[in-house]
């Protein structure tokens, strides 16, 4: 939700800085391009020795250390950010 809160701020803020040019779709585009470069290391395959269940004597601090982010978040965030910039940018417009 934070995400895209930011995004649509962003894209509100290109909006009212460029009125009546594409500033938004390109800012939407680069935010799904990087988001997908940002994805990468969440898609590639992991070391096999990981995963499963951690074990009971696991510190907090070895779990955040070998936490994963989801695959789904992953892929899903550039398109939730680059629909926040468009719905930004609309609100702007609309206003």
């Amino acid at each position: 939700m934070l995400g895209l809160f930011s995004a649509a701020a962003g894209g509100w803020v290109c909006a009212r800085i460029a009125p009546g040019t594409p500033a938004p779709q390109w800012l939407a585009a680069i935010v799904i391009v990087l988001g997908a470069l940002m994805a990468v290391p969440a898609v590639m395959p992991t070391d096999p020795a990981r995963g499963g269940a951690r074990p009971a004597d696991a510190t907090m601090s070895d779990a955040m250390n070998h936490a994963r982010q989801p695959t789904w978040v992953a892929l899903l965030n550039p398109l939730v950010g680059a629909a926040g910039v468009l719905l930004g940018a609309g609100l702007r417009r609309k206003g």
